[in-house]
């Protein structure tokens, strides 16, 4: 017989950016009384701005933070006006809370996360953070030791951030080819008294073998042996065949994605960048270009790119 106990455990879950904010918070309200918490609407003012929970254990009080996806837009626009980047923007959201420093504090926050100390490793998966040249990025320096842990979502690679416990677990599967060579992990975070954390990581057996797929359309669409894997595709030029992704969609029943040689080759410049978040507007805007149209824009055309920029004479 099944046993009618269950182990009283909370669950908390924030809304990334690819997550419907209305779905996500469908039936939170029936949930939070079986302790699975959902932040899934981003903040828009400052006025009690997070979700937060208290949790007791052995060691005293623990209070968890709930952050879900936000951008400066988002706000009210009296506050976007004192908050012009997403850093200021975060830094306003940690500063309106409150703190009890008898507490232990965790936050959890799906942005995009930089550091002057560990540099943030982005993948395949990360391609609009790549394109965006780091306009998005926020400083660690705005938690500001708040926290004796912050979980972070955003970024597919498992990495610390800092000497302090601030982690991206990145993504439980690969979901781009940079991605296949990943040590997928869970994180178990054994928190002690305050300032005693121990991290422990746990591998992910994948149930799947990731393959990569390096030739030419028809060699790959006459391959054999990996009708069980995740498969990347990497073809060597672009097919002549109108429908070459239906047959290949076909043919690997696993199939995460196709690129084009020519285009992967301008994507790589941007996982390359010794620091994304250095790109001025118009040498992403060049690069971004390249990427799109495989040739270089015409340096004539800075003078355009920096009046729009500006705002025209309008």
């Amino acid at each position: 017989a099944l046993s009618t106990q269950y182990p009283d455990v909370s669950t908390f879950i924030i809304a990334g950016n690819h997550d419907s904010f209305t779905k996500l918070n469908y039936s939170s309200s029936f949930l939070s009384r079986h302790h699975i918490y959902i932040a899934s609407y981003p903040i828009r003012n400052l006025d009690h701005p997070m979700q937060h929970y208290s949790l007791d254990d052995a060691y005293g009080t623990v209070d968890f933070y709930l952050c879900p996806f936000v951008k400066p837009a988002y706000f009210d626009s009296d506050i976007l006006a004192n908050n012009k980047n997403y850093t200021e923007m975060m830094q306003a959201i940690l500063d309106s809370e409150t703190y009890d420093d008898n507490h232990r504090h965790v936050l959890l926050s799906h942005q995009f996360y930089t550091s002057n100390v560990y540099q943030t490793e982005a993948s395949g998966s990360e391609e609009a953070v790549l394109l965006s040249g780091g306009i998005d990025a926020i400083d660690i320096s705005c938690f500001a030791s708040r926290f004796d842990y912050v979980a972070l979502g955003h970024i597919h690679r498992m990495q610390q951030l800092a000497k302090a416990p601030i982690y991206y677990s990145g993504s439980i599967y690969p979901y781009s080819e940079t991605e296949a060579n990943h040590d997928k992990v869970a994180l178990l975070v054994d928190l002690k008294a305050k300032g005693d954390v121990e991290v422990m990581k746990l591998p992910l057996l994948q149930s799947r073998k990731v393959t990569l797929l390096h030739d030419s359309y028809e060699t790959i669409l006459n391959s054999h042996d990996y009708d069980n894997d995740f498969v990347f595709i990497r073809l060597t030029s672009q097919p002549q065949e109108v429908l070459f992704i239906s047959k290949l969609k076909e043919k690997f029943a696993y199939l995460v994605n196709i690129t084009v040689e020519s285009r992967q080759e301008s994507l790589d410049v941007y996982q390359h960048q010794s620091d994304i978040t250095t790109l001025s507007p118009w040498d992403n805007f060049k690069d971004l270009y390249r990427l799109m149209l495989n040739e270089e824009v015409d340096e004539s055309y800075q003078a355009i790119f920096n009046e729009l920029l500006d705002g025209g004479d309008d």
